[in-house]
């Protein structure tokens, strides 16, 4: 099974996390990493790789970042460069997280799951009032 760690600005990760437990169950293979205040890039970098080989069991990790340009992001693509099991997305967010939950367990590969990722997280976006509230008003009169 593919692993999942989400790398984020404070505690943003487990909150995902927490979030995909109440709406999917408890995922396997997932792990947070916060990036707390005064923590530099090596201190990082060492959580990331501990939590990748973690949840790494020889299908590879997909890492779900916060931040495109961040310190985040910026870590996970050090070590990307030196581990060609690992893939990155930024802009983690809910849907982007249940969708690859969900789909990894069809047995994708890494770089499958990382495109399913990039998708469900820009189809997650949405304007609520051209999709929704205009078809209500609609139904309404």
């Amino acid at each position: 099974m593919i692993g999942i760690v989400i790398v984020t600005h404070q505690h943003l990760a487990e909150a995902l996390i927490e979030t995909a437990r109440m709406l999917y169950g408890k995922p396997e293979k997932v792990l947070g990493v916060p990036l707390l205040e005064g923590e530099g890039l090596e201190d990082l970098k060492e959580k990331v790789m501990k939590a990748i080989d973690n949840v790494n069991d020889g299908d590879g990790v997909l890492v779900l970042v916060d931040l495109f340009g961040g310190t985040t992001m910026n870590v996970s693509a050090l070590i990307a460069v030196e581990r060609e099991d690992v893939e990155i997305i930024s802009g983690v967010n809910i849907p982007m997280l249940l969708t690859v939950l969900i789909e990894r367990e069809d047995g994708k590969s890494l770089k499958e799951l990382a495109k399913i990722a990039l998708s469900a997280g820009r189809e997650g976006i949405i304007n609520v009032r051209e999709k929704i509230v205009k078809k209500l008003k609609g139904v309404r009169k």
